[in-house]
């Protein structure tokens, strides 16, 4: 009967962040207002929220064709200086690619993140997706990176297991 007994263990990131850099281009003629976002995979359905078994990574929940993210406070008013507040967590899964839908001033401007580029949200990455509004439309670059996480007990840092 040890009282002291120490138990190890390692947690393991189960959610992958998806972030948004969002600028304006010295030539978008408008207010350049971004009302919504519409994430959809370039095929199938995903998940945005769901419970996953961490003994083999299954979701469970309902998965959708697309998310939208409201974005109605999201004025992109300083040219070349870019929004980062969007930000977004969802489950690890496959996605072949991405198309983002943006509404800009009323007018929809979408761009396709290939499957070359995107075909996975991996479970602790955080992926960033950089895009300019231009007068002729929107560009594209998604960039992941590792993320790092705070312990809530103590603010001991940790980096996730991918």
């Amino acid at each position: 009967n040890n009282t002291n007994a120490l138990v190890a263990f390692k947690m393991k990131a189960a959610y992958s962040r998806l972030s948004f850099s969002i600028s304006r281009h010295a030539n978008y003629p408008l207010a350049c207002k971004v009302s919504q976002i519409v994430i959809k995979p370039s095929s199938g359905n995903f998940y945005t929220a769901a419970r996953v078994n961490i003994a083999d990574g299954s979701l469970t929940g309902t998965a959708v064709a697309s998310y939208a993210i409201n974005t109605s406070a999201l004025p992109i008013n300083a040219i070349g200086t870019p929004d980062t507040s969007i930000d977004n967590l969802f489950p690890a899964q496959t996605c072949n690619g991405l198309t983002l839908t943006l509404t800009v001033d009323g007018k929809n401007l979408s761009v396709t993140v290939p499957n070359s580029s995107f075909s996975t949200f991996s479970p602790g990455i955080r992926y960033t997706v950089q895009m300019e509004i231009t007068s002729v439309g929107v560009s594209a670059v998604t960039i992941p990176d590792s993320w790092g996480a705070t312990n809530v007990n103590g603010g001991n840092g940790y980096i996730p297991i991918p």
